[in-house]
């Protein structure tokens, strides 16, 4: 937990440093719906289905593939998205007529070559097809339309593909294909038009480091890019790995991946990192390459500088959004990725539909600079030729300014521009209807044409066909005519002459004619005889490559399992090295983190000891005031005691007192005689009022008034 804590932490440093420079993510086509409504609007309100490949044309203009949809669409400078190929059926056809019509299978990329052509991975259809630029005709230059692997040396038009899923030009010139299907890398040479493989064996196989091209399997190669030192990059599907592969060396090495799938390793290591079946790469003008971790819905990026795997864009967590910050995004199975020359990153975000941009600056496509400048030169040469119409007026009002006014020159003037801006509008105008009809009749010429020459090569292949079978046919019917003109002939000739020599004329005649059917048909049996010679001969030569092909297998096989040990063997051996280096790495970490933990423990003392003194001082305090209040309370019940014990003594007292006071009167009584009536009573000494303070004293007592004590 501790490793990962840190790992964590220095994952987050990382990011920081991936995302300085204020980068955001935004939208740039796709309104989030699947569909095909949009073409001739916004991009970015227009529907987009399920989008893959992206990249820039020669026109600047943005070009997408769209699986869901089985088309080619393109963004224009201005936003406007619109459909380049593709009718939007799943299907193989339209081959030598215009790409608009053609059918598509769930295209996966596009590419353009030096003549600014277009060639499409059809995935589906299990072929390549290109599109013509100049007459915007489509033709399938590999593959047959049906899945197999076949070929190699061969013509690649008569060769099997497997989903075909990435396409790239070569420092060679020629077109590299990723036989995703097939597990291979192929190439087509476009000057012979033959096919060879690359790299793979055609069997899906662990890939070892620093292998053989030719004999390290591969598993679903899905994209393929090169760098500017010419070295091929590729992506596993299956594999969940990222190669490098060295054409000039031959031979392929590990350059991401642990070849499990996962989500871990950002800011380590890229060869200790954990994808999850990665679908497209680009590389950059630093060498940095750009992944799309699509089943983790996430971008990441390896580091040329350091070699280190960082996160990019996305949470990890499927979703749509928001725009802003790229690792608050939430994506959706990214797929296809083009790195622009500003260092954009154009982003296809299958799942949302939509075409996302990562960067510094709000999502813009770049200008069309030659249909710019041939509008531009139209719109000059109608303005001028407005501007000499309108001229003489603007002479005139400009030519007599002081035979008039200056509101009436100004007038003149006012009015002289506006004819001269409604003359540029209505040439404006009819400069667009012209070029809009221009426009139809070049695309129905064009159309046409596609159409007619369709018709001209279906019939020239059809007259091949029949001229074939019909040369051998049409040589006889003409010798026989002939030899019936010459029978004709000759009857003419012989009219006059005996009947039997006519008959024997016209026997021997017949004779030949059977003589000549008869060698006709001998050699028709000879030309099926040495037609079923052939058809044994080119079985035997198929049973013999079959023959072959099984030692080669079983051969291969062999080989792989030796492979597959020393992988195996080499592996373990990796692991251990990893496993050791992980103890050392966690005995490391483990003094490091006793340190650590010791200076917490002698501090968390401190902080005890110091709460602990404090509790000690409240504790001692709170007994304090409880004692205190405990000896208020008793001396307050002493002094209650004391007083009632008081009152009790002085009540017996008084009673004492009443006592001998009524004793002493009437002792009085007895011994003086009573007074004379009309006197009053005389009072004793002891008749006098006494007062005791004790109980007005005790009220104070208990009422707090006065404080206790014990004197009174």
């Amino acid at each position: 937990m501790k490793r990962i804590l840190c790992l964590i932490i220095l994952g987050g440093l990382l990011l920081n440093e991936v995302v300085e420079g204020a980068w955001m993510i935004r939208s740039l086509a796709g309104n989030g719906a699947p569909g095909l409504k949009g073409d001739f609007g916004s991009a970015k309100s227009a529907q987009l289905d399920n989008p893959l490949g992206i990249t820039r044309g020669p026109d600047n203009s943005l070009w997408i593939c769209e699986a869901g949809a089985h088309r080619i669409r393109l963004i224009r400078a201005d936003g406007v998205i619109s459909t380049f190929a593709g009718n939007g059926k799943k299907n193989f056809s339209g081959d030598l007529g215009p790409a608009a019509e053609a059918a598509l299978s769930s295209p996966y990329e596009v590419q353009f070559d030096a003549k600014g052509d277009l060639y499409i991975a059809d995935t589906g259809n299990h072929a390549i097809r290109k599109v013509d630029m100049k007459t915007l005709v489509i033709k399938t230059i590999a593959g047959t339309g049906f899945g197999g692997y076949s070929g190699d040396g061969d013509l690649a038009n008569i060769a099997h593909l497997k989903q075909p899923s990435s396409i790239k030009f070569g420092p060679d010139g020629n077109l590299y294909i990723s036989d995703m299907g097939n597990h291979a890398i192929r190439k087509m040479d476009l000057q012979t038009g033959r096919i060879t493989t690359v790299a793979g064996t055609g069997e899906p196989g662990v890939t070892p480091d620093g292998g053989l091209l030719k004999e390290a399997p591969l598993r679903s190669p899905r994209c393929i890019a090169f760098d500017k030192d010419g070295n091929l990059w590729a992506t596993t599907l299956d594999g969940h790995q990222i190669y490098k592969i060295d054409l000039s060396a031959g031979k392929i090495f590990i350059a991401a991946g642990t070849g499990i799938r996962g989500f871990s390793g950002n800011g380590g290591p890229a060869r200790a990192a954990a994808f999850s079946g990665p679908k497209c790469l680009a590389l950059d003008g630093d060498g940095n390459v750009w992944i799309s971790d699509t089943e983790n819905n996430a971008i990441r990026k390896i580091n040329a500088k350091t070699g280190n795997v960082e996160l990019v864009a996305g949470t990890g967590e499927r979703g749509d959004g928001p725009e802003g910050p790229p690792l608050e995004c939430k994506l959706s199975r990214v797929h296809g990725l083009f790195v622009d020359k500003d260092g954009s990153v154009f982003v296809a975000d299958s799942g949302t539909h939509r075409i996302r941009v990562l960067g510094n600056e709000e999502p813009k496509v770049a200008a069309t600079p030659t249909m710019k400048e041939r509008f531009d030169k139209e719109m000059a040469v109608k303005a001028e030729a407005a501007r000499q119409a309108e001229q003489p007026v603007v002479a005139e009002a400009v030519a007599k300014p002081q035979a008039l006014s200056r509101e009436e020159t100004s007038a003149r003037l006012e009015e002289a521009l506006k004819l001269e801006d409604v003359a540029k509008r209505e040439a404006i105008l009819a400069l667009e209807e012209s070029i809009a009809r221009k426009t139809r009749l070049a695309d129905q010429k064009d159309l046409e044409l596609a159409k007619r020459e369709q018709f001209l090569t279906r019939q020239a292949q059809e007259h091949k066909m029949q001229a074939m079978g019909l040369r051998q046919k049409e040589r006889l019917l003409k010798e026989l005519e002939a030899k019936e003109v010459t029978l004709a002939k000759r009857e003419r000739e012989i009219g006059s002459r005996k009947w039997k020599d006519k008959i024997s004329e016209t026997a021997l005649l017949e004779k030949q004619v059977g003589l000549k059917k008869r060698e006709l048909s001998r050699r028709e049996q000879d030309l099926e005889r040495k037609a079923q010679e052939l058809k044994l001969l080119e079985l035997e030569r198929k049973e013999q490559l079959l023959a072959t092909r099984e030692r080669d297998l079983k051969r291969r096989a062999d080989d792989l399992r030796l492979q597959e040990l020393e992988l195996k063997e080499q592996q373990l051996a990796w692991r251990e090295q990893e496993i050791a280096r992980k103890k050392q790495m966690l005995k490391l970490w483990e003094i490091e983190w006793g340190e650590k933990a010791l200076e917490l423990r002698e501090k968390a003392i401190a902080n005890r000891e110091r709460l602990l003194k404090v509790r000690t001082l409240e504790r001692e305090e709170e007994d304090l005031a409880r004692r205190e209040k405990e000896v208020e309370r008793r001396a307050k019940e002493l002094v209650l005691r004391d007083l009632e014990r008081a009152e009790e003594e002085l009540a017996k007292r008084e009673r004492e007192v009443e006592r001998r006071t009524q004793e002493l009167t009437q002792q009085n009584t007895s011994r003086n005689p009573a007074p004379a009536p009309g006197l009053p009573p005389q009072r004793t000494k002891l008749e006098a009022p006494v007062a005791y303070p004790l109980r007005p004293a005790r009220e104070e007592v208990r009422r707090g008034e006065r404080p206790p004590t014990t004197s009174f």
